[in-house]
């Protein structure tokens, strides 16, 4: 037998060509695969229409390979699998003869052949009419005017097609997921609303399939006009802006949200007052009548969470994380973060771990929001470790979140994030950046064994599903008496980095009667190094040289190294041991003993100018007002 490179160099016959390559292995030549690899895609050009091909061309090897074997063809010309199958898929649907293709696979090599023929007489002329009253794009030498095209005149007319993040997205038709457009989905999709035309010289048209480069230019735009911008999917009605609810199943232009419901909305006065608020509050809360919430104002912060899932579309701007925080194990955590779901979003949301490395929180979160319409609400379950991180506090306070697509260096990213996060823990303990970020709802029993208690309501997430319309209508109700009434300002502490969630959520907890749910933050427990560090520096300073006395590095460590008895008292309440522990954790301290002046001083820069819990600060005096010598600091 020829070696493959010899009947690509010797012969331009297509059934050599094609019969060699399914029976010889791939080369290791690079410029063999390469001229191989572009003769391959010849071919499948010219089987698509690209350059006329008879009938005695396309033999039934090219049909078994076409048909039947995508992988080992692309195996064989060193192309990617898709960049095959998006050929073939370019061959077929034109045509019309996509049911004779699908059978060649198990046909004998004559029928194939037959069937083949038959393809290729379709295509001298025979190709289907162009359908009235659909768009008709014309192909030319110009790529980026027949690109325009698409983008303006068939994109639009596309159904479920949207944008999101940069990229193309489209929703399923029987579930609630949306997934980025690729080219080969593309492609499909565009037939399914366009014809393509091309003419001869004589002026004649005919049907053509556009290039592939096509329909990755389009997908390469970044931005399409026309095409609506999609947010999020919805299984319940939304709450817009202005108090209305759209009830209809699809796009809802107002809240940019699919909505695909799967319940009915019991009603709601188009007019709620203030009574009718607090009415809506209490048969929220009434299921939850026997849940160890700490406080009223972890009930109040339970029905906080509720109303950021429902009115999310009513404000803009960042939501806190909420954290369901309970004493022990068997509180209700778990059950009390789901029904809160389940109220919320029609569906139970599904639990997720949280991990303590950064780059698997940054993975978590990425995958949250960048692949599709994100869940409205992410849940992570039993969180055993501090809570917080870099990207997280990034993501409850940006306005958008960009990042890499896992497997690629291609960035995607949300312009606008309206995924609200719950997590569970018990005792938790959160970073000092993410503390402020937070809002818990403190779950208590003084049972050993909570999870033995009884309970009126023995089921409670089958309560909550059986009226679940009603909860939610309820939810709509106390946000729609707030909106329609003006959105009367409440008196409120200011809540940095989440104003339009304060006003909103805040604003109709007050507006029904019930607390601020902020009061609920006093029990958080952050872990800030620094901030303590700070204060114990400064208790020392304040014992030692009290306010506004100026002192030195070296002084400090004169002190410490004044004598080798370690509980001799150098000031007011601190022995000599309790400052060597503290010129330790400064890193300060060596290993023989001796303080690290240049660490201790790095130190004092680092605290310059920030306050201590008692309105306190280190500030170091400036040059001009000092003599020659080492910096001098004071706590003022």
């Amino acid at each position: 037998m020829k070696d493959l490179g010899d009947v690509v160099a010797e012969s331009g016959d297509l059934s050599m060509l094609i019969d060699a390559s399914m029976r010889t292995a791939p080369l290791e030549d690079e410029r063999t695969n390469l001229v191989l690899a572009e003769r391959g895609i010849a071919i499948l050009e010219s089987l698509a229409g690209i350059e006329p091909v008879s009938a005695d061309e396309i033999t039934a090897p090219i049909a078994a390979a076409i048909a039947g074997n995508i992988q080992e063809l692309a195996v064989a010309w060193r192309l990617r699998r898709n960049d095959c199958e998006s050929a073939f898929l370019r061959i077929t649907r034109p045509r019309g003869a996509s049911e004779a293709v699908n059978t060649l696979s198990r046909s004998t090599k004559a029928e194939a052949k037959r069937q083949i023929d038959d393809i290729a007489q379709q295509r001298s002329g025979r190709e289907r009419p162009v359908t009235p009253g659909r768009p008709q794009v014309e192909i030319t030498a110009r790529k980026d005017r027949v690109v325009a095209r698409i983008c303006a005149e068939v994109l639009p007319k596309i159904p479920r097609v949207y944008t999101q993040g940069g990229q193309l997205v489209r929703v399923r038709q029987n579930a609630p997921v949306a997934h980025a457009i690729t080219r080969p989905t593309l492609e499909a999709a565009v037939w399914e609303v366009a014809d393509f035309i091309k003419r001869d010289h004589n002026g004649n048209t005919r049907q053509e399939s556009p290039s592939g480069g096509v329909f990755q230019a389009v997908l390469d735009q970044g931005e399409w006009e026309g095409v609506p911008e999609l947010r999020g999917i919805a299984m319940l009605p939304p709450l817009r802006p202005d108090g209305t609810v759209w009830l209809e199943p699809g796009y809802d232009p107002v809240s940019k949200r699919f909505v695909r419901p799967e319940a009915t909305l019991a009603a709601v006065k188009p007019d709620p007052t203030p009574q009718d608020a607090a009415i809506a509050a209490r048969a929220l809360l009434q299921p939850f009548d026997q849940v160890c919430f700490l406080a009223d104002a972890d009930r109040d912060a339970f029905l906080a969470l509720i109303l950021s899932v429902v009115g999310r579309g009513a404000y803009n701007g960042p939501c806190p994380l909420f954290v369901v925080n309970g004493n022990l194990r068997g509180v209700g955590k778990t059950l009390v973060a789901s029904c809160a779901g389940r109220i919320s979003t029609g569906k139970v949301p599904v639990p997720r771990a949280w991990s303590s490395s950064e780059e698997e929180q940054r993975k978590a979160l990425s995958t949250i929001l960048l692949h599709g319409a994100a869940d409205p609400v992410a849940f992570f379950d039993n969180v055993a470790v501090e809570i917080g991180g870099p990207t997280l506090d990034m993501v409850l306070t940006g306005s958008g979140y960009a990042d890499r697509a896992l497997g690629s260096n291609t960035e995607r990213r949300v312009d606008q994030i309206d995924t609200v996060f719950v997590m569970t823990s018990n005792n938790a303990r959160f970073r000092a950046d993410t503390a402020r970020r937070a809002l818990t709802i403190r779950l208590r029993s003084m049972k050993a064994r909570p999870e033995e208690r009884a309970f009126e309501i023995s089921d409670l997430r089958g309560h909550v599903a059986a009226r679940q319309p009603d909860l939610y209508a309820a939810a709509i109700t106390m946000l729609r008496a707030y909106i329609v009434a003006g959105r009367p300002p409440q008196k409120t502490k200011p809540f940095g980095s989440f104003e339009g969630w304060s006003a909103l959520v805040r604003g109709t907890l007050l507006f029904s009667g019930r607390g601020d749910p902020l009061a609920a933050r006093q029990g958080i427990q952050s872990h800030d190094e620094d901030e303590s560090l700070l204060e114990r520096l400064a208790s020392f300073v304040q014992a030692w040289r009290g306010c506004h006395v100026s002192f030195t590095v070296g002084e400090v460590a004169q002190v410490a190294e004044a004598g080798p008895d370690g509980h001799h008292i150098v000031v007011d309440g601190w022995r000599r041991c309790d400052l060597w522990d503290l010129l330790a954790d400064l890193g300060a301290l060596t290993a023989v003993g001796r303080v690290n002046r240049r660490a201790l001083g790095q130190r004092l820069r680092r605290f310059q100018d920030r306050p201590t819990l008692e309105g306190r600060k280190f500030e170091q005096e400036p040059r001009a007002t000092r003599s020659k010598g080492s910096a001098r600091w004071r706590l003022s």
